[in-house]
Formats: structure tokens, sequence, C-alpha cells
């Protein structure tokens, strides 16, 4: 007996679990939203990275700015076909489709938002990839979507954020704006950050896809974060796509 368990000791000891991934978009839930929530949805009217944001309450099914759902082939005589659809937000109750905002394309299409000039032709569209959060952070302040780290162990971060309203860019717009503030948190402090503009359909900023790793414990947060650059909250819309596998 005793020499059977010498044998299995290294084994044990080599033994480790399997590592977990989470993602922003397939498991997003507009039904739950607390202090335990695997994904909450927050903001502050500061701007202060302090880890201690306020949690949204109002969410429901609502038909917003991220547009409709999409289904066209490439080529340039090609034209979209769009599909109206209601997607799953948790917004302001006093300003459905303004900020903070976080609504949700969890299907395998794209979806697009059409920019008309005097409300005939497309002049433009705008898309938000498939399986991607679309948020738009408040006048002040910051949008956070906040992961309740699970397990300790170490975090590998896979991130993409890609501001996708350049309506303001629009010819005859006579709204400035000067692009949004990201960055990627954990708990109060900030891990990395950066600053993006698009000015049209065909220059969309973005960070690319990326990827950080840190040691995480039990109850700590990831957070992503988007902030209005110097305060100007005009044409924010930020799409966000993420998982988290910790290992």
């Amino acid at each position: 007996m005793m020499k059977h368990a010498i044998c299995l000791l290294p084994l044990l000891a080599g033994f480790s679990a399997a590592a977990a991934t989470y993602n922003v978009s397939t498991e997003f839930s507009s039904q739950t939203n607390t202090q335990t929530s695997l994904w909450s949805y927050r903001f502050n009217t500061t701007g202060q990275h302090d880890n201690a944001y306020r949690l949204m309450t109002t969410s429901g099914n609502i038909q917003t700015e991220l547009g409709a759902f999409v289904n066209h082939s490439l080529g340039p005589s090609s034209s979209p076909t769009l599909f109206a659809g209601r997607f799953p937000c948790w917004f302001t109750p006093s300003a459905r489709q303004l900020a903070p905002l976080f609504c949700n394309n969890g299907s395998t299409n794209n979806a697009i938002a059409s920019f008309r000039a005097s409300g005939t032709a497309v002049v433009t569209t705008r898309i938000t990839a498939a399986q991607s959060l679309e948020i738009v952070p408040p006048p002040a302040g910051l949008a956070v979507v906040s992961f309740l780290v699970p397990t300790a162990g170490m975090a590998t971060i896979l991130y993409q954020f890609t501001p996708n309203d350049y309506s303001c860019a629009l010819p005859g717009s006579s709204v400035a704006a000067d692009g949004i503030v990201w960055s990627v948190d954990k708990n109060a402090e900030i891990a990395t950050t950066g600053k993006l503009f698009s000015t049209t359909a065909m220059s969309l900023a973005s960070t690319g896809s990326q990827n950080l790793s840190f040691a995480v414990n039990v109850g700590d947060r990831i957070n992503f974060v988007v902030a209005p650059n110097q305060n100007n909250p005009n044409c924010d819309s930020t799409v966000l796509s993420a998982s988290i596998t910790i290992s």
C-alpha cells in the first residue's frame, strides 16, 4: 500500500486544473448585473480608475445605434441587405440610446448602421463585428465592463477596442469629436491604455488584436474601460471584443 502511494505522489504533484476561457459577448447577460456577477456593466462620472464603479440598473432589448443584422456579399456593386434587429442592452432610462450604454451583438452576423445624406442615399455605414459588445461612455467618466475572477492563476487577456462612430466626420456635420481613451485594468491599476479616433468607415482606428497576461486571485477584477477623450463625448461609440483564459 505504501509503495503504491509513493508511486502516485509525482502524478498528483504534477496535476493541474484545465484552463477556463470566458468571453465578453457570448456570456453577456441582460438579466443579472450584481456585485457577484461574473461579468458586470458599470460606470462612474468622476473618471477615476478606483474599481468602485456603479452598476447599471436598467436593461432590455432596444433598437440602438448598433444597427441591424447585415447579410451582403462584398464587391464594388454590392449593397447591404438590412434586417430589423433589436439588441440586449444595459442603458440609461432617461436617454435609452445615449450614455452610458452597453449593447451586445452576440450573433454570428455582423451588425450595420447606415448614415444617410438628406434622408436619401446611404453615404457610409458602421459595422459592429459578430460577438462583440458596443460601449458608449458617459459624457464625463468611465464605462466599465468588469470581470470578477473566479479562480486564482495566470490570466491571459485577448482584446480589441475599435471606435466605430465616425458620423461626426461626415460632410456637413458641425459636431466635433476627438476619440476615446481605452484601458484594461487589474482592480484599480491600469495595466495598459491608449487613445483611438476613427474618422471614416475606411480608416477605423483600432488597437488590433492584443493580449496581456498577469497573475490573479479570486475576487480580483479585470476591467475593460472606455472614456471620452478630453471629456468630449461626441461620437464615442466603441466596440469591444475580449476573452479571458485563466490557467
